[in-house]
């Protein structure tokens, strides 16, 4: 049982719901990398023909809202995803809207209502009625603004209902947050807001023609030129859990190491940590006191981490679209080591190829480095970038993030990750047989390690 067949079998099933499961199995493994598969534009499109052939016509309003509606799959408190999507909803001419496609945090849900005229979320369970929930909001607007995670195929038949009956009246606009990854969606967007270099060098590879690629960069607060201190004592890496774990190439705890063996003053602070991530343990039982681990911040509380340090070093392998350069601007000394995933920040100047090249490194050019950094993360440039892609006027990527191509199968894991959902959805699929449901589970995907957490988990919660 591999990719192909689940394609397969997507192609041949003549049920919503169980396109949609298919379809979710498939995203879940794609996203190790190990097929090289960055988009599904050909089954997008099948998918959405098949739900538009198995259900009757829709009704398309005379009158559109004028706002924009922004589409997110999960809210946060921490990270940078949510953040960016609430920038650019200050950036929209008129007060946007915000429909949230599946259960999220009720405070991230609280605060990210601020930035919107109106929050639409669902608590619909059945898949068909969740897509027609969709379909109905959808119809209603003119220009959407897609934030959507990867696997959410049920927005994206959603969408794609509506642009068929409304192709003529409809913007689609795709802000491309994982394109380190496997996404659906692609088939949809007029324009796909580019962050990083990679995802130019990945509709370049998949010669992905049916939109138009903008650079939109990060949006980030400037206050005033960062001052950069010479002496590096109080260190931090912060990120998601995930661009934390070691890979075959790079290690994010030997490089904390390296650095605490260096000088006994030295301390680190590593925020974004679960404490289920097991390659820690080792190093914070030999560095006690020096290494600080601390699970994902509110964004005031990892600021107020942030002043403690006077160096950032960027997370490894998977490096951080934000928390680098926010380090960076609050007058941390950033470094980093060149992990074969790059053109997100013109930090990359400072990158180096070995951990030894971390301490030496003296990087001491940081009047260029700020004006690049200007360039690509002023809120002002990301606002004009943004509402330019709106009139027809696309961007081109930033020299200063052309510096390095990125190695496209840096990611590539042996196996996908398996979460509850997932288990779920393979234990119910009727088209699988139970040899072919345990095959595709112990070959497929991190079993163990699944059930390990699990276990660590409900522990944790009892002690």
């Amino acid at each position: 049982m591999n990719i192909d067949d689940v394609r397969f079998k997507i192609e041949k099933s003549v049920n919503i719901e169980e396109s949609v499961n298919l379809a979710f199995l498939y995203a879940a493994l794609a996203s190790n990398g190990k097929d090289n598969i960055y988009s599904a534009i050909d089954l997008e499109n099948t998918i959405v023909r098949k739900y538009k052939k198995l259900t009757p016509d829709i009704n398309i309003p005379v009158d559109f809202n004028e706002n924009t509606l922004h589409v997110m799959s999960e809210v946060y408190l921490s990270g940078g995803h949510t953040r960016l999507c609430e920038r650019l909803a200050k950036m929209d001419i008129l007060s946007p809207d915000l429909l949230i496609t599946r259960d999220s945090n009720k405070s991230a849900i609280g605060r990210v209502s601020n930035y919107f005229d109106n929050v639409f979320i669902t608590e619909l369970e059945e898949i068909e009625d969740r897509i027609s929930y969709f379909i109905n909001i959808i119809s209603c607007y003119k220009r959407i603004v897609m934030h959507i995670h990867p696997d959410d195929i049920e927005f994206v038949i959603a969408l794609g209902r509506v642009k068929y009956e409304n192709v003529s009246n409809l913007d689609i606009y795709f802000v491309n947050h994982s394109d380190h990854v496997f996404s659906f969606g692609k088939s949809l967007p007029k324009v796909i807001f580019q962050i990083s270099s990679r995802g130019y060098e990945i509709q370049e590879v998949n010669n992905e023609t049916c939109y138009h690629s903008s650079f939109l960069g990060i949006p980030l607060d400037f206050k005033e030129k960062p001052s950069i201190e010479e002496e590096s004592k109080n260190y931090i890496m912060a990120g998601s859990s995930y661009k934390m774990k070691p890979n075959h190439k790079y290690s994010a705890p030997k490089i904390v190491d390296f650095i605490l063996s260096k000088d006994k003053k030295n301390i680190f602070y590593v925020v974004g940590a679960r404490k289920s991530d097991y390659w820690w343990w080792l190093i914070k039982f030999k560095y006690r006191h020096r290494l600080i681990i601390l699970p994902s911040l509110t964004y005031d509380e990892y600021l107020r981490v942030v002043k403690l340090c006077d160096t950032c070093i960027d997370s490894v392998p998977v490096i951080g679209g934000t928390a680098f350069v926010e380090m960076y601007l609050n007058g941390l000394k950033p470094k980093g080591v060149f992990t074969g995933i790059c053109g997100y920040t013109p930090l990359d100047l400072v990158k180096v190829k070995s951990n030894e090249e971390l301490i030496s490194n003296n990087y001491n050019d940081f009047d260029i480095l700020y004006s690049e950094v200007v360039n690509v993360h002023d809120l002002i440039n990301v606002k004009s970038r943004y509402q330019d892609a709106m009139s027809g006027i696309y961007h081109e990527l930033p020299l200063s993030l052309n510096l390095y191509k990125n190695e496209l199968n840096a990611l590539v894991e042996g196996k996908s990750e398996l979460s509850f959902k997932l288990l779920k959805i393979i234990c119910n699929l009727k088209c699988f047989t139970f040899y072919d449901k345990v095959m595709l589970l112990f070959h497929k995907f991190y079993v163990f390690s699944f059930i390990k957490n699990k276990l660590f988990n409900m522990i944790n919660k009892y002690t």
